[in-house]
């Protein structure tokens, strides 16, 4: 990577706080001092941040200039003689990248109920988990409703609920059900039972109208993506909610993964392995890749299936999904870059062609 600035910040603007992030070193190192401070965004708080970007001779700042919380901002640093640099999506990517992290909030917020409602039913000794594999199907929702009404427990009320493939006996399921649950509980399961549902009807909404929204806006990169093994809807729509349909703002692929979060931070001193641990990066994006890397080294795909194997063998599996993940951003890369379907030999390398012939 060729330096260009040698003193420049890079700003994450929120409401009430804003990240400094100073890199400071000569035009010919690939490997700048890197420093951050936290500031408060009240206006004496920021002229602190302003002093303190001059005293780090910083020449050029770089920050988003999404929402609104950047103006003030930029207004105080106009003061100092910096180069300002605005980066700013396009609108189409924004709106996407609205509903996609919207979508991750609604999945929290029922994630939320469904631990509460599990927490019931566990205080409850309560045993349903034990023999329903989705407590939260037709059937489980239709047993919960029983302990919800305050309904007396019988076999033919509870074979009544039970759904055709469920494959424990209604004899089963009525002593599991066999608990201790107070009225407030009662009334609690009630409250976390219609959070699930709702949120569940929430998240159903959106993610019909984040597949209208790409299939109106990038229909072309949703299809190609998807061509990835392990890059399903739900990944593909944030890949292009956090990326956007090209790579125009990346240099490099490993430009990219460093953004992400997903570059090896490891360096060697003295013939000595420092650290392995990757950077930090888009949360949002390094979740998706994360997943996505996930299931593709677990696939038949013979470059991530031989990439996952040989690195969990040497380490864990962990490990063998996030360089499965990193694989994911790079071939991203070359598809967003070049517009072609996923190439499995290509993906495959000429090593890893060896590999899968032995």
């Amino acid at each position: 990577m060729e330096v260009m600035i040698e003193t420049c910040c890079g700003i994450d603007v929120h409401q009430k706080t804003i990240v400094c992030c100073v890199l400071d070193g000569p035009l010919d190192t690939n490997k700048p001092k890197k420093s951050y401070k936290i500031f408060g965004t009240r206006t004496s708080e920021l002229r602190k941040a302003l002093e303190w970007l001059v005293e780090n001779e910083v020449t050029d700042i770089f920050m988003e200039s999404t929402g609104q919380y950047w103006v003030p901002v930029f207004n105080i640093f106009s003061e100092g003689n910096f180069n300002m640099v605005l980066a700013n999506p396009e609108p189409e990517v924004m709106e996407l990248r609205l509903m996609t992290r919207r979508r991750l909030s609604y999945t929290q917020k029922r994630t939320q109920s469904k631990n509460e409602l599990h927490n019931i039913l566990q205080r409850s000794n309560i045993k349903l988990t034990s023999y329903l594999s989705n407590i939260f199907g037709k059937t489980g929702q239709a047993l919960l409703q029983l302990f919800i009404t305050g309904e007396v427990l019988t076999l033919e009320s509870v074979e009544a609920c039970l759904h055709a493939r469920v494959r424990a006996s209604t004899k089963d399921i009525f002593q599991a059900m066999d608990g201790k649950i107070s009225l407030t509980d009662r009334r609690l399961l009630d409250d976390s039972l219609d959070e699930y549902q709702f949120y569940t009807r929430k998240i159903k909404k959106i993610e019909h109208d984040i597949e209208q929204y790409i299939l109106s806006h990038f229909p072309l990169e949703y299809e190609l993506l998807q061509s990835i093994p392990g890059v399903k809807q739900h990944s593909a729509a944030i890949i292009l909610a956090e990326i956007g349909p090209s790579i125009e703002a990346f240099r490099t692929a490993s430009h990219l993964a460093s953004w992400a979060g997903l570059s090896p931070g490891s360096y060697e001193s003295a013939g000595k392995k420092k650290s392995s641990r990757v950077t930090r990066g888009n949360k949002y994006l390094k979740t998706a890749l994360i997943t996505s890397g996930g299931m593709a080294g677990r696939s038949r795909d013979p470059a991530f299936k031989l990439l996952y194997h040989r690195v969990s063998n040497r380490g864990t599996k962990m490990k063998a999904v996030v360089a499965c993940g990193h694989k994911l951003l790079r071939i991203i890369y070359k598809i967003l870059g070049d517009k072609v379907q996923y190439d499995e030999k290509r993906a495959l390398g000429l090593w890893q062609q060896k590999l899968a012939l032995n």
